[in-house]
Formats: C-alpha cells, structure tokens, sequence
C-alpha cells in the first residue's frame, strides 16, 4: 500500500518517477496495480478488502495506490507555501472525515446524537490508552535489538 500525498518534502512527486501512478509499477513486478482515492474511505475499504482475499487465495500480491494529499507541511518548520492553493482545496472538499459522516447520514440513518455518543466513546477509549501508556513501565534498554536481526 503506498499512500501517495503526491509531495517529497517541497517536490511534487510526479516529478520523482517516469510513470503517471505508482502503481503502474506493480506489473513490472508480477503483480496488479490499482490507483484508489485514498479519501474515499468505502473504496479504500473495498479495494482494501479485494487485495487481502485475492492474497489469501494465492492469488498474488496487489499494489494499492492511495492518492491523498498531506494538508500540512512535512515538519513544523514547512508551511506548505509550495503547494497550490487549488490542490489544497480540493483536497479540503474531499476530506475523508466529513465524506464519511456524510455517507453514514445518508445511507445508515447515523443521527446527530449516535454520531456524539460514537466521539464520546472513541474520546474515552484514547484517554484510556493515554493513561494506561503513560502509567507502563520503560522497556528495559537491553531488549532493544531483540528482533531486529535474524539469528
């Protein structure tokens, strides 16, 4: 899976290789390629889904390009200044987020009060692996090569 925010650092990674989509690489590897709007969360999902079971049957590997876009710049020193105000608009109608809960809204009936219970729990569950991360011990810094070789 390559998540294509289509920046390397400041430059437009289309300037970085000789084909339109990454993806388009996976057949000179022995396996399919497919281009997916990595903001559309049901197709990631449904693209996703066909890779792992086409794998799982033996079938092969799949290359999944995500196209999004990195809203931000790569370090906190960025401010993105290079990236085109339209591209970045674009990518700020099509935030996956908002889709999504559009979608839910319409196609499941998700309701303003489910929606609110749903960020409540989701809040209390990050608090709760804050809090249980925060309270863990340090590993012990003579592990920290354990599994990184093969014996």
């Amino acid at each position: 899976m390559i998540d294509n925010n289509q920046y390397a650092y400041s430059t437009p990674t289309s300037l970085s290789f000789a084909c339109d989509h990454l993806a388009d690489r996976g057949p000179a590897y022995g396996f399919e390629g497919i281009v997916v709007d990595g903001t559309d969360v049901l197709t990631v999902y449904r693209e996703g889904k066909r890779a792992i079971d086409k794998a799982r049957a033996g079938d092969g590997p799949t290359v999944l390009e995500l196209r999004t876009l990195r809203m931000e710049g790569h370090a906190v020193h960025d401010d993105a200044a290079y990236v085109p105000r339209e591209l970045v608009d674009e990518y700020l109608a099509k935030d996956p987020v908002d889709r999504f809960r559009a979608w839910l809204q319409i196609n499941q009936e998700l309701s303003d009060e489910e929606e609110q219970r749903i960020a409540t729990e989701v809040q209390a569950a990050i608090e709760q692996g804050v809090a249980e991360a925060e309270a863990s011990p340090q590993p012990d810094p003579s592990t920290v090569l354990d599994g990184v070789y093969a014996a």
